[in-house]
């Protein structure tokens, strides 16, 4: 950090040593003109290259007088450290990241897959998203000894604005097993309340329901209750989805004739 102090300061007492002709020229050539830049023909008459990029660097070394310095490096000893810390582990894990994926395309690496290989190269930002179990990108991840559900596949086609279908054929690419069959769902009739019908916590996040096991009427009780809809209506939203759902007729009580 001290040594961007003494950098600005250093620079900025060469300019007050420079006579006020040199200061110009010394501004023209390091500070950011934006002349230079939208008037190509100008920058050249005057012997400014609009291809120099430098002065975008060197210009944040430049200050237009003491208030303008005495401010600026109050804020940078202010707001320095924590920023220097933070752009450092950005900086840590974009150059982890490069390495991982330089000597991976040196060396060869693929990912193998039940459908072939894929290369390094061929993984994209948003086969991150898809395989996160939260769809952000990171940690934790889909396991690929579980089926990857209905609601994930919704919720990952929403994310990223592709068919679900895509969704599920990239993941079976991947390697990841998708235990719902695409064709017999009308995807396109799901709406987001049935994602929260789904969700073990009522939520629309996972943990969802095991398609596998019928659905417990007090999920049933519970999620109507909280969508303010019958129950015969979320259990309709639930079968479309998939999932078992008790008979209503047997389980629940019929009203006695007369209603007595």
């Amino acid at each position: 950090m001290w040594a961007i102090v003494a950098v600005n300061v250093a620079a900025f007492l060469y300019q007050l040593s420079l006579s006020e002709q040199a200061l110009q020229w010394f501004l023209y050539q390091h500070a950011l003109v934006p002349r230079r830049y939208f008037f190509p023909a100008w920058g050249e008459a005057n012997g400014l290259s609009p291809l120099d990029l430098t002065p975008f660097l060197t210009n944040t070394f430049l200050h237009g007088g003491w208030l303008h310095i005495i401010l600026n490096l109050w804020t940078f000893y202010i707001f320095g450290p924590a920023l220097a810390v933070s752009l450092f582990l950005m900086l840590y894990y974009i150059f982890v990241a490069f390495l991982v994926v330089y000597f991976a395309t040196v060396f060869g690496y693929t990912v193998r897959t039940e459908l072939g290989e894929l290369t390094v190269d061929q993984l994209t930002r948003e086969d991150l998203v898809i395989t996160s179990q939260d769809l952000d990108g990171s940690d934790p991840w889909l396991k690929q000894d579980e089926p990857v559900g209905l609601p994930h596949l919704l919720q990952a086609a929403r994310r990223i604005r592709r068919p679900a279908s895509e969704i599920a054929a990239r993941l079976r690419q991947l390697g990841y097993a998708v235990d719902v069959d695409l064709s017999t769902v009308a995807v396109d009739k799901i709406r987001s309340n049935d994602l929260t019908y789904a969700s073990n916590d009522l939520d629309g996040t996972r943990p969802w329901l095991d398609r596998d096991r019928p659905v417990s009427m007090s999920h049933l009780l519970a999620a109507a209750n909280k969508a303010h809809q019958p129950v015969s209506e979320v259990a309709n939203r639930l079968g479309l989805m998939g999932y078992l759902t008790p008979d209503l007729d047997v389980r629940l009580p019929r009203a006695l004739p007369g209603g007595v």
